[in-house]
């Protein structure tokens, strides 16, 4: 840092850049000397042969070695799981359920509610869902049902802006899917009852 006098006798701090990198570089520089010190200090005390030296370097390619297999294996097994995916869906119709509650029974989110589940039938109908209908299981408890020809179509519904946009009210909790394919709504939240 330098002190000096600016404009109209001020005086004036400037910090002197070439100073604090080279302090940082030094410091770098000091850090990897003491490790390469500690390293041929435990080399040097615990080998007498050099056979215990080459054992610590087989133990640590061994270990990496041991890594790469496992991740290996972990992509295998996520490969295979994606590629019965894809057989189980594509064998036939792919059918959705998402089930909603709305506990206070308020007239105006319910029928909020009904006008944008009529909005979502309308849309999957006319991108090809087979059946698609809005069930009430009880007061409180409704189900939308879709049947969809693949679970690419179902996919690409779910993927339409119109769709993205379509949110629920406050005041209506979703359960979480009881299939692990179906997708639960955005911002709605989630009720274990």
């Amino acid at each position: 840092m330098t002190r000096g006098r600016g404009t109209h006798g001020r005086p004036l701090l400037r910090l002197d850049r070439t100073s604090t990198t080279s302090r940082s570089r030094d410091r770098a520089s000091e850090r990897q000397n003491a490790n390469a010190r500690a390293m041929a200090m435990a080399i040097s005390s615990a080998s007498s042969s050099s056979s215990s030296t080459s054992l610590v370097v087989r133990s640590s390619h061994a270990r990496d070695e041991r890594a790469r297999v496992r991740v290996s294996r972990v992509r295998t097994r996520a490969r295979a799981l994606a590629a019965a995916a894809r057989v189980e869906t594509d064998k036939g119709p792919y059918e959705a359920r998402n089930e909603f509650v709305i506990a206070n029974r308020d007239r105006d989110v319910v029928a909020r509610f009904e006008r944008e589940m009529a909005k979502r039938q309308t849309l999957a109908t006319s991108l090809g869902c087979e059946r698609c209908a809005l069930v009430k299981m009880s007061e409180t408890e409704y189900a939308f049902e879709q049947r969809w020809g693949t679970k690419e179509a179902y996919e690409a519904y779910m993927n339409h802006p119109e769709r993205r946009r379509s949110h629920l009210t406050v005041g209506v909790w979703q359960r979480l899917p009881k299939d692990k394919w179906s997708v639960p709504d955005n911002f709605t939240p989630i009720t274990k009852g």
